[in-house]
């Protein structure tokens, strides 16, 4: 498994050249495989059902994971939340250790990509209220920056460093 990432002046105009050249590095495939989604909007390779990936973007910023299992992947810029959303987010246990923590943005935004990032592996959508979303056996592994955090959920651990092209 591997989780490559890229940033620049805007997420979602990186996020195809990030998958193409993930494929290229992961996987020696020359071209990229024609993309389709699930009715929810998962997206996966029709002619290469065994390869895997998942693809997020926020601010200037682009992750592509990659593996031979279902992964999910999403990143989050860190910016100033609503305390009402909490209540549409957080369990009652999530709250808590922001609380403890001094309710950091930060914090905030690594709760709600671990969220996302396990909606993305099961292929669902979001789910609301995402309070009550419970992984069952999901591994996560995290990564941040200044200015963002991140999460990858899959079915095995995920390499700790993000390959920066």
């Amino acid at each position: 498994m591997r989780v490559y990432g890229a940033w620049g002046h805007n997420g979602r105009t990186l996020v195809r050249p990030l998958l193409e050249r993930a494929v290229r590095d992961c996987w020696g495939l020359e071209a990229l495989p024609e993309v389709a989604r699930t009715a929810r909007g998962k997206p996966f390779f029709p002619k290469n059902p065994a390869l895997h990936f998942n693809l997020s973007h926020s601010g200037g910023y682009a992750l592509c994971a990659l593996g031979e299992r279902p992964v999910g992947i999403d990143i989050q810029i860190i910016k100033p939340y609503k305390t009402r959303l909490l209540d549409r987010v957080c369990s009652p246990e999530e709250r808590q250790w922001l609380r403890e923590r001094g309710d950091r943005n930060g914090d905030f935004a690594q709760i709600w990509a671990k969220k996302e990032s396990l909606c993305k592996l099961r292929g669902t959508g979001l789910q609301f209220p995402l309070g009550e979303l419970r992984a069952e056996g999901e591994i996560f592994t995290f990564y941040q920056g200044e200015d963002w955090r991140g999460a990858l959920c899959a079915l095995e651990p995920g390499p700790e460093e993000i390959i920066w092209l």
